[in-house]
């Protein structure tokens, strides 16, 4: 019908495709998505698993000074929001108090300060309470009295501005920045050409770009140069995980079909459970995972793969800690994926062609069950969603299946953890192995896994 090849007397055509091998071609070196093309009508297969392995080159350098810091300081923890039902609640919360006391994050601060806390400032403006304290700090660096220096957010308004007096602005922890942008704007319609300087604690931004661009809006000036930003440490972590996982569980937990589940063995603690994830306004910092029996604890042996070089002779440790450190692993292997150049490491990748999922080899090769707790709640539902995949989902279910029959000799299995998130839908698995699960027997483990895995029984769907 048509002819598209490219000659002399059609030179508007196409040159032909060569076929080459996977380790020369440019594509796969930019990480070109694979797309199979099915039948005589060149119709999409649907979007394609793609399992991945992470390895210690998927954390990120920031996150990693970040977390040689902060891991045992009691700083990470994990926040349920002003409001229970809010789908704004913050799930990763940095109390930046306990940092102030750790010796190389106060070094690195003080420099800071020494390098670019304006001589002429006598205002040191504080976004949050919880910044206070930061503010106080660095208005005792610079000989400034605290009581008189440092300002509220509410009330910085009745300042007398200077047009070159510049003016500190403090925060201890920023996810999108929009609380300075709101200080600067205000700022701005006192007197444009006032000179700001921001001292940001903690940056936690989604990936690379996202802490740029913070540092590109809140430089911006119309004065002859741009505002200056220090930020003293970074780290990756998802600004909104749309799945809280601890008010995903608090909603399983509330749930009738569960409570006919439990028996009276588990009820005190399930109704103990209840009551902490109820306390919004207390973020979690040691009792984020589920034990198979009441006051366990869940395991994390020594060489911790993300936790080496400067890590190495610290025994105290969070199981927030944990957490953190696998969340930002993952997340900076989304990041990866709108890197321009993301290296050759493989990244996650989600979109309507390629799902990327974990691996079930992740929770052998972490094989301490509270990284693999980590790796439960931490990750995207649809990062754990094998129902589409066979094979994924069977080394999935055999993992369970494992897994249960190791809690009831192993108090410290991940087990319970496992099946808290097929019983809230974090992981799924195929039709045909959840209806496998229902045959399992239930009598001999401890009450708290016996009231999860009947659950997970009484629901057939994937």
């Amino acid at each position: 019908m048509c002819d598209l090849r490219k000659d002399k007397s059609n030179p508007y055509g196409y040159e032909p495709i060569q076929a080459v091998e996977e380790s020369v071609c440019d594509e796969c070196m930019r990480h070109s998505v694979f797309i199979p093309i099915e039948s005589d009508q060149f119709t999409f297969a649907g979007p394609q698993d793609q399992p991945i392995i992470l390895a210690e080159d998927h954390l990120h350098k920031d996150s990693r000074s970040f977390l040689e810091c902060s891991v045992g300081a009691d700083a990470m923890r994990v926040g349920l929001g002003d409001t229970i039902q809010s789908v704004e609640d913050h799930e990763f919360y940095i109390h930046l108090s306990p940092l102030l006391v750790v010796e190389e994050f106060k070094r690195k601060l003080n420099y800071l300060v020494d390098k670019s806390f304006p001589s002429r400032a006598i205002n040191i403006i504080f976004a949050t309470d919880d910044s206070r304290e930061l503010a106080t700090h660095i208005a005792n660096r610079v000989g400034l009295d605290p009581s008189t220096a440092c300002l509220d957010i509410n009330k910085f308004t009745v300042l007398n501005i200077e047009e070159d007096r510049p003016i500190v602005i403090v925060a201890d922890a920023v996810e999108t920045g929009r609380s300075l942008q709101d200080i600067s704007r205000q700022l701005r319609r006192l007197s444009s050409k006032v000179p700001l300087v921001y001292f940001i604690g903690v940056s936690k931004t989604s990936g690379e770009y996202g802490r740029e661009s913070l540092k590109s809006t809140l430089a911006f000036a119309e004065g002859p140069a741009k505002h200056v930003v220090e930020i003293v440490h970074s780290i990756i972590l998802p600004q909104f995980p749309g799945v809280h996982p601890w008010l995903q569980e608090r909603r399983l937990l509330l749930n009738s079909d569960f409570q006919r589940c439990v028996d009276e063995e588990s009820r005190g603690y399930f109704a103990q459970r209840l009551s902490v994830l109820s306390l919004s306004d207390s973020p979690l910092l040691d009792n984020l995972f589920v034990p198979n029996v009441e006051d366990g604890k869940l395991l994390l042996q020594p060489g911790f793969a993300f936790w080496k070089g400067n890590f190495s002779g610290r025994n105290e440790f969070s199981e927030a800690d944990v957490f953190f450190s696998i969340a930002t692993v993952l997340q900076n292997a989304r990041a990866l994926g709108h890197s321009k150049n993301p290296g050759k490491v493989k990244f996650i990748r989600s979109n309507w062609l390629q799902q990327t999922l974990l691996d079930p080899q992740n929770f052998r090769r972490f094989d301490d069950s509270m990284i693999q707790a980590s790796f439960l709640r931490a990750a995207h539902p649809r990062e754990l969603n094998y129902s589409c995949s066979n094979e994924l989902s069977q080394k999935v279910h055999e993992f369970i299946l494992e897994e249960i029959d190791k809690s009831k000799s192993d108090v410290g299995s991940v087990c319970a953890e496992l099946l808290l998130a097929l019983a809230t839908q974090q992981l799924r698995l195929t039709q045909k192995h959840m209806t496998d699960l229902a045959s399992v027997e239930n009598r001999d483990l401890a009450p708290i896994t016996k009231a999860l895995l009947k659950f997970c029984q009484t629901q057939r769907s994937a």
